[in-house]
């Protein structure tokens, strides 16, 4: 399908020059001219409101505000027949965008999809407060021929009350209706327990409908283990340094009494920064460990002026600070928060990362052990199974506390021709040079392997294929929640949020508005979104009339059931009336 072309817009504009020009007769157009003229005009208009959509969403606006600009569009162009033809009105960027573009760039992914051979399903869950539900939302890993490199794309969301693993199974299989179950190579997620569970009865499914499928399994999310790891840690010191962290931020947050004594104690104007997760933790704590002799100062002039704050944030941090220990204790979790973040901040990306992972948590592992574990004891844990299983209760192991470092400042899928090709390819001289200059921070690493393999090495690169879709972790799919709460406006259906993400998804994959290819197809669609907005709006109504009509017979039989139990019970009071008058006539009979 042919694109619509930004000349054939541009032919519709009336020119200007800077010399005002007497108007001149108009000659009149053949009717096929005309008629011309007039389809190109309607299909540029057309066209721009797809492409006014499109940064609608982009720049996160709400559909209201984007109408009242695209409103001000004939005034500010009035040469120009687009923009004053130009109609969008609240609803109708809405059902343009839920009905008609969403639905475009929906069907696009479905198609490619069909034609590749597997697929990775990431998914994670988060709360949706507009609607108070648990918002799953479901992203796709694949390798596209087209560029010859691995995509994550956005699927779809879905909404749950509970999250239990059979909750989950049913949205998983809802949002993965139209993907083949034997082309789901691995589910990528973070570790609750649930979600293992949903794995474990996913792999009993697949394996019992086909025998000869098995999804992946590498363990959860290598980033939310590293992470979880720091926070156990912490835990077991029981330091409660985060406390600490965090009451000394929310101390002088949006309180500008404390924040104008802080800076007359003390003579400073800096600050605690917010405690978060992963990748802004050592900025916290740096800045902990600075301002720290200036919090010292500022509860010392308190207690002096006996205007103690009555919240819970002081009590933590005057208790933390009375702590002697308090700045070695914050200098060795920076230490270590410094020593991981690289590692969190290189592998939160897209671009394909698992057959990097190994490496790079065997020597942060060594690293840390480094720490305490004498040096003889790592050298020969040569292996990362070793290495795990040093055991550090073992006093012969560990090096003296006095010289602790406590730092203040997959198996081939492809078989044996597969391993081969790759001997072949790493003793190439070639390629052994293309390998050391390989930079994993600037360059794509199927790229790579698309080059080195490009000739005679098919099963090799069908390897590799599969093994570089493979997840390394989970923040794609994290990182898509900072989306949702961007997109998110009062009383937001769920249908809009997710056309809203797969839209964002796709305008974000193409490099920004300007470079989304809108083809013919996209404008019909979206010049028949209106009907479809109206029949699913008829839909809708029919379904709620039908559910006030079930209603209202559920309250009608309610009703005739207590009447009727009513009458029941009348005429079993009077039968029982009858019963005692004929017993005691009886009874008078037999004296």
């Amino acid at each position: 399908m042919t694109a619509t072309t930004t000349s054939e817009c541009v032919s519709t504009v009336p020119s200007t020059s800077a010399e005002s020009v007497p108007a001149k007769p108009v000659a009149v157009a053949p009717d096929g001219k005309a008629s011309l003229n007039g389809f190109l005009v309607k299909k540029c208009v057309t066209k721009a409101e797809v492409v006014w959509c499109l940064n609608t969403i982009a720049t996160h606006r709400s559909f209201r505000s984007a109408a009242a600009s695209a409103a001000l569009f004939p005034i500010m162009f009035p040469t120009y027949d687009v923009a004053k033809k130009l109609q969008l009105g609240k609803d109708k960027v809405g059902y343009t965008i839920c009905y008609g573009i969403a639905p475009y760039f929906r069907n696009r992914l479905l198609s490619k999809l069909h034609s590749v051979p597997h697929v990775v399903v990431a998914f994670d869950e988060s709360l949706y407060k507009i609607a108070q539900k648990e918002q799953m939302d479901v992203l796709i890993t694949f390798w596209d021929p087209a560029d010859d490199v691995v995509k994550t794309r956005y699927l779809t969301s879905c909404f749950l009350g509970h999250t239990r693993a059979e909750d989950l199974a049913a949205a998983f299989k809802k949002a993965t209706e139209n993907i083949e179950p034997a082309k789901i190579l691995q589910l990528s997620m973070d570790g609750p327990n649930v979600n293992l569970k949903l794995l474990k009865s996913l792999k009993q499914e697949f394996s019992a409908s086909d025998g000869n499928q098995n999804i992946v399994d590498i363990g959860s999310c290598g980033l939310h283990v590293v992470s979880g790891a720091f926070k156990t840690g912490h835990n077991v010191t029981k330091w409660n340094t985060v406390v600490f962290l965090r009451s000394l931020y929310n101390l002088f947050k949006n309180v500008p009494a404390r924040r104008a004594d802080y800076v007359n104690f003390t003579g400073s104007i800096l600050f605690p920064l917010k405690s978060v997760r992963w990748l802004e933790n050592g900025k916290a704590l740096a800045r902990a460990l600075q301002v720290l002799p200036n919090v010292v100062k500022y509860v010392e002039h308190v207690k002096k002026e006996k205007k103690l704050p009555a919240c819970g944030s002081y009590a933590h941090v005057e208790t933390a600070v009375k702590d002697e220990m308090l700045p070695v204790k914050l200098a060795f979790m920076l230490s270590v928060s410094e020593e991981l973040e690289p590692f969190l901040a290189e592998f939160q990306t897209e671009k394909p990362m698992l057959p990097f992972l190994a490496t790079a948590l065997d020597s942060l592992l060594r690293s840390l052990l480094g720490r305490i574990v004498l040096k003889e004891k790592l050298d020969a844990a040569g292996t990362f199974s070793k290495l795990i299983k040093i055991d550090l209760e073992n006093p012969n192991n560990i090096i003296g506390i006095a010289a602790f470092d406590i730092g203040l400042a997959a198996k081939s899928l492809q078989g044996e021709r597969a391993s081969r090709s790759y001997v072949q390819v790493c003793s190439n001289s070639t390629a052994q040079v293309r390998l050391r200059k390989f930079d994993r921070a600037r360059e794509r690493l199927e790229k790579l392997w698309v080059e080195l393999c490009a000739s005679s090495h098919e099963e090799l690169l069908l390897f590799v294929k599969i093994v570089l879709c493979l997840s390394h972790g989970n923040s794609s799919v994290e990182r898509g929640f900072s989306v949702s709460k961007e997109c998110l406006v009062e009383n937001m259906k769920e249908e809009s949020l997710v056309a809203q993400r797969l839209v964002y998804d796709e305008v974000s994959a193409a490099g920004g508005v300007a470079k989304v290819d809108v083809t013919d197809k996209m404008i019909d669609m979206v010049r028949s979104s209106n009907i479809k907005w109206k029949e699913d709006r008829e839909r809708k109504k029919k379904e709620r009339l039908d559910v006030l009509d079930a209603e209202r017979k559920k309250k009608r039989t309610a009703a005739l059931v207590k009447e009727l139990e009513s009458k029941k019970q009348k005429l079993m009071e009077d039968a029982q009336l009858q019963v005692s008058m004929l017993q005691q006539e009886i009874e008078s009979l037999k004296q």
